[in-house]
């Protein structure tokens, strides 16, 4: 039974212990050095700092993937297929394992021939990575930051309606301001159930996305965040709305008679639009005004956006189908001339910006620490942002899990295997 594996380095032979757990950084260097990766000894052994139970647990994915992102297929596969050489010989001659020994009692390594023996293997070395890889992403709820990223979303989506209300009491009376030209409206004819279709489409997709998050093993960080994005983008259109007001979109609108200043009528219409969600088809919207940018096309551009990032990668059928009915929705909207075109374009372009520059500055650590080269850093939002994602590490995986604690059978071993509690 090997006892200790041979390292040629340097022109003499260093022994390395046969227990891979036990290994430390420069053991694992030596080892890709004997096996023909030394050029990949920086990125691993100084940059990611790999010991023997970090090497034992890589995948092809986690190779492939960043942050390491090996590129070369062919290095990454004969690695693969040497950490799986690796794992199997550490798996089979173990010293020192439960139930590993032989039935004389002496300390030699045997090889687990049971189910069971394996299983403990298995069990021992899985707790032996969680307790030594330091390393390791850590991804904290810290539901206190979410409750605060919550109450600020809250604060936004209240500030809408009230808002609202002040600009419709501006909005010039369509007899004496006509319709702005649209481009859009020269080539299509207005089409009266469009905008109903486009409200749809936002609640198809938002429930999706409760779906996803509902099942998210790491739920609170995305609440976190699409409350953060989401009460930016509704902060930023009570903005746009109030400086620029915009006359209606068409002579079919029917607006609500205005109030002159009267508080008490624009609270109780607030509330209403409040608790009606802003739709046309819950009768809770009859106001105008709320053009530039468009807060539908906020909410299908944004929930495709987060069904896609939280969602498992090989679902792909369920991103096209969110990014048709977001599509369709957006469509719909012009269609039904309730908004200008500017209107749509704006709300893309500020979403998907948005939700971009937040998610490469939380996916990368080094873009978390403010520096004189990094000008976003120098932004008034930035200590905000830094606040609520410093302790994230890095992407956050697809992991997801079952909720509740029943059915008992949603938590057996095939079903995690199948997908839904395991990373994706």
């Amino acid at each position: 039974m090997p006892t200790s594996i041979d390292v040629e380095a340097g022109g003499s032979a260093i022994m390395l212990s046969s227990d891979v757990t036990e290994w430390s950084t420069d053991d694992v260097r030596q080892w890709m050095v004997e096996k023909g990766f030394q050029e990949y000894t920086e990125l691993l052994c100084d940059r990611h700092r790999l010991n023997g139970v970090a090497l034992l647990s890589l995948t092809e994915e986690d190779l492939r993937e960043p942050p390491i992102s090996m590129h070369v297929l062919g290095d990454l596969k004969r690695l693969v297929d040497a950490i799986t050489q690796l794992r199997h010989d550490t798996f089979t001659y173990r010293p020192n394992i439960p139930d590993g020994r032989s039935s004389s009692g002496d300390s030699s390594p045997t090889r687990p021939d049971s189910p069971r023996d394996i299983s403990k293997t298995l069990e021992t070395l899985s707790v032996k990575i969680n307790m030594t890889d330091s390393d390791k992403p850590h991804f904290p709820s810290e539901k206190w930051k979410t409750f605060v990223a919550l109450i600020y979303f809250c604060c936004m989506m209240m500030m809408n309606p009230i808002m609202i209300n002040i600009i419709h009491e501006r909005v010039p009376d369509k007899t004496v301001e006509p319709p702005l030209p649209d481009v859009f409206f020269d080539y299509f004819d207005r089409v009266v159930w469009a905008f109903s279709v486009c409200e749809v489409a936002g609640m198809i997709n938002s429930a999706i996305l409760l779906i996803v998050w509902i099942l998210h093993k790491h739920k609170w960080v995305v609440l976190r965040r699409y409350c953060l994005i989401l009460g930016t983008l509704y902060m930023l259109r009570c903005i746009t709305m109030y400086v620029t007001t915009l006359p209606v979109p068409g002579m079919h609108f029917q607006c609500s008679p205005k109030i002159h200043g009267n508080l008490s009528a624009m609270f109780n219409r607030a509330v209403t639009m409040m608790f009606g969600l802003g739709l046309s088809i819950t009768g809770s919207h009859h106001l105008c005004g709320d053009y530039l940018f468009s807060g539908h096309t906020v909410i299908l551009t944004s929930t495709y956006l987060f069904i896609k990032e939280y969602s498992p990668r090989s679902w792909f059928i369920l991103h096209w189908s969110t990014w048709l009915v977001s599509c369709m929705g957006i469509f719909c909207i012009l269609l039904a001339h309730d908004h200008y075109t500017i209107d749509v374009v704006v709300a893309y372009y500020i979403t998907t910006r948005l939700f971009w520059i937040y998610h490469t500055l939380a996916n990368h650590e080094v873009l978390k620490k403010p520096s004189q080269p990094h000008l976003l850093s120098q932004a008034w939002w930035f200590p905000v942002f830094r606040m609520m994602e410093t302790n994230v590490g890095g992407v956050l995986p697809r992991e997801y899990a079952w909720p509740l604690p029943w059915p008992k059978r949603f938590h057996d071993t095939r079903f995690h295997y199948m997908g839904v509690c395991k990373q994706v």
